[in-house]
């Protein structure tokens, strides 16, 4: 018997959804080309896939980082992105 692994739909060994990028209104063609504003060469694997959130600065972002899109479901789970801001308050 043979010991070689076969792998099925091997286009799906990088899932064409991310958790991350899917709420963020930076992504570029519903993520068909894993692409975004701040990734336009491709978004990084471990952002893809959910092991950094990206709120924060990272390496090449061009300085965007994520951002949810304007939903009901989006405004529940992150409020402190949708809060009106107080006169002088920082962004």
């Amino acid at each position: 018997m043979s010991k070689e692994k076969i792998v099925l739909d091997r286009e799906f060994e990088i899932s064409p959804f991310s958790e991350v990028c899917g709420g963020c209104r930076h992504l570029r063609d519903h993520g068909v080309n894993r692409a975004c504003d701040a990734f336009p060469d491709g978004i990084p694997l471990e952002i893809w896939r959910g092991q950094n959130d990206h709120q924060r600065p990272y390496p090449g972002d061009h300085g965007i980082q994520f951002e949810p899109i304007d939903t009901p479901y989006m405004r529940q789970k992150f409020p402190e992105y949708f809060r009106e801001k107080k006169p002088g308050e920082a962004a």
